[in-house]
């Protein structure tokens, strides 16, 4: 770990040598930022999960913009949430890497109505909390989808559970979803144990809304889980080599993608030797890789996370010890291309307080103008660079 530590302190004070402009931020309504994400129902709201309290609803519409629009404010640790329309559902982890949160009131799913998002009168509050502690002990990641059959689900990943094995759970939110009210009677949930080990990264396949691929933590397996039956939801196939985490995204689910084939996910490779992987869901239950990033590109991408697709552009967030985010171009052939790297300022790790010794980054958020929201997790700040004065293309952002 010292040698790692070593090599991203060399490649960080490269980097700085490119002097590329940066706007640092420090909102107060940030509480060490677990996952961003603006989607396409509006794509100028950016949310933010924090892992030590709360949800935040930030409007990023213009150069620069970063002004909070509401913001559900408590102390649960916050982490996974994604979006169907005007339906969001967001995890209450319950436990860490470091064991369980006092301040989590368990492993919850916790539901939002966003139809009013638009209007002065949004208020970020879930009209439903839904506790998962009678099926499991923690929960961690979680994606939404329509089945064919028209029934909504949110599948769960359970990276920290303890009372089972590489946890994936399965909640039917049909009516939550049809009514956007609150439900008396409990849902439908299914866990399935694999053979993945801390399941993390999950996302749905673009070709079969009944088909996910799986990572985890301590695993370099995909997993890929068929569950167009859904009381019997089957593992397929566990193949290994393909990275930790394995936090993804495809074309549907980013705002401003565009050259991305659409039948192809991007999978962000967590650990020594990061990077990205894309693979082609054609065949929804047997994806091929086309890509991926090499060895000598791999080891100063380490630790690469929750990815965003620009354009043509692959943009990592860097969880290393001197954090950043890395550009990829994106060829048309769904072959990868060009990589660059920015890392903060080593300085951002000394603001004399102990507890703060690195300045990783889990997420990132970009704009239709191009400008990158880059979360430092530690210490709470937001850096805000232009993705093509990082890329070196020579276009500008608006």
């Amino acid at each position: 770990m010292k040698l790692f530590h070593s090599l991203t302190a060399l490649l960080s004070l490269a980097t700085l040598a490119h002097s590329i402009k940066y706007t640092r931020l420090t909102p107060s309504f940030i509480n060490y930022a677990a996952e961003s994400r603006n989607y396409k129902e509006s794509p100028n709201t950016l949310y933010i999960t924090n892992r030590n309290g709360g949800l935040a609803a930030v409007n990023i519409t213009s150069a620069k913009q970063f002004d909070l629009i509401a913001l559900w404010e408590n102390d649960y640790p916050i982490e996974g949430q994604d979006r169907l329309d005007n339906f969001m559902v967001v995890t209450e982890l319950a436990k860490g890497p470091d064991g369980a949160y006092p301040t989590s009131t368990g492993p919850k799913l916790h539901i939002f109505d966003l139809s009013l998002e638009t209007t002065p009168n949004f208020e970020l509050k879930p009209f439903q909390s839904i506790d998962l502690s009678g099926s499991i002990d923690a929960i961690l990641h979680v994606k939404l989808t329509k089945l064919a059959s028209g029934e909504i689900f949110a599948i769960i990943t359970a990276g920290f559970a303890e009372t089972v094995e590489g946890g994936v759970i399965f909640v039917n939110l049909t009516p939550h979803y049809n009514t956007l009210t609150e439900q008396t009677d409990p849902p439908y949930v299914k866990v399935l144990s694999t053979g993945i080990d801390q399941p993390e990264g999950i996302i749905i396949s673009p070709t079969s809304p009944s088909t996910a691929l799986v990572g985890g933590i301590k695993s370099s397996k995909i997993g890929i889980i068929d569950f167009s039956d859904f009381q019997n939801p089957l593992v397929l196939e566990e193949r290994d080599d393909y990275g930790a985490q394995l936090v993804g995204a495809k074309k549907s689910d980013q705002p401003f993608s565009t050259t991305l084939n659409s039948n192809y996910v991007v999978l962000a490779q967590w650990g020594l030797t990061g990077g990205a992987m894309i693979l082609d869901c054609t065949d929804s239950l047997n994806p091929k890789i086309v890509d991926e990033t090499g060895w000598y590109h791999s080891l100063s991408l380490s630790y690469s996370n929750r990815v965003k697709l620009y354009k043509d552009l692959i943009v990592l967030p860097l969880e290393q010890p001197i954090g950043g985010f890395a550009t990829i171009i994106l060829e048309e052939n769904g072959k990868l291309g060009e990589v660059r790297e920015e890392h903060y300022p080593i300085g951002e790790i000394d603001k004399g307080d102990s507890t703060v010794d690195s300045s990783k980054s889990y997420c990132l958020a970009i704009n239709e103008g191009g400008w990158v929201y880059s979360f430092v997790a530690e210490t709470n700040a937001v850096y805000v660079y232009c993705v093509w004065e990082v890329t070196g293309i020579g276009r500008s952002c608006s």
